[in-house]
């Protein structure tokens, strides 16, 4: 996507948070009703610009854990090795990274929702990225149950809890505030984690 040239990139990575108590129903933190949010127009082509990179890891990356997913043995029948996200690196390049421009113009969400599968007890991918107004839609591909906690703190944005069986029909939720690294757990599985970031605007 063009951006405007008065923009800046920021970079965020993800990181451990904690779990939260377990519970079935749909819960929303609005504390009020959202005001609603204006658009701006899409900036002229002669005032923006294209950036692309790739983030780097230096140094020797720490090994990757294997993990134990005994527990649940539908969750060895991908017949793929688990292992933790924290840190991924291949051939120096950083996994799981969320990049944003900051500053630039805040247009209208595209409609289409980002997607969050639960593929061999992992949720897939690690790490996604919406505009705020955008809707992550959760899937679960797994022939087991699982269970989908967001944990979002932003007035206006929802913490969902809830469980999702085998080809269940998907859950979408819309979140509606910028925010970063929304912590996603499997309350089933305590190893599966991702993180949504909501960005202030759609260039990410």
């Amino acid at each position: 996507m063009k951006i405007p040239n008065t923009a800046r990139l920021t970079l965020v990575l993800p990181m451990l948070l904690a779990g939260c108590k377990p519970d079935k129903a749909i819960k929303n933190t609005e504390s009020s009703a959202p005001s609603k949010v204006s658009y701006d127009a899409a900036p002229a082509p002669s005032t923006t610009g294209s950036v692309s990179g790739t983030v780097r890891f230096t140094g020797t990356p720490p090994e990757r854990v294997p993990i134990d997913m005994s527990q649940d043995p539908a969750c060895s029948l991908s017949g793929s090795a688990n292992l933790s996200e924290q840190v991924v690196v291949n051939h120096s390049g950083l996994a799981n990274v969320f990049v944003y421009v900051k500053g630039a113009p805040n247009l209208a969400p595209s409609q289409q929702p980002v997607m969050i599968d639960q593929k061999g007890c992992r949720f897939v991918p690690h790490v996604v990225a919406v505009s705020a107004g955008g809707t992550i839609e959760f899937r679960n591909s797994d022939p087991t149950m699982h269970n989908v906690h967001t944990m979002a703190v932003q007035a206006g944005n929802h913490s969902v809890d809830i469980s999702q069986g085998p080809a269940a029909k998907p859950q979408d939720v819309k979140f509606t505030e910028p925010e970063n690294m929304v912590p996603v757990r499997c309350n089933n599985h305590p190893w599966m984690n991702a993180f949504i970031n909501v960005s202030p605007n759609n260039y990410i």
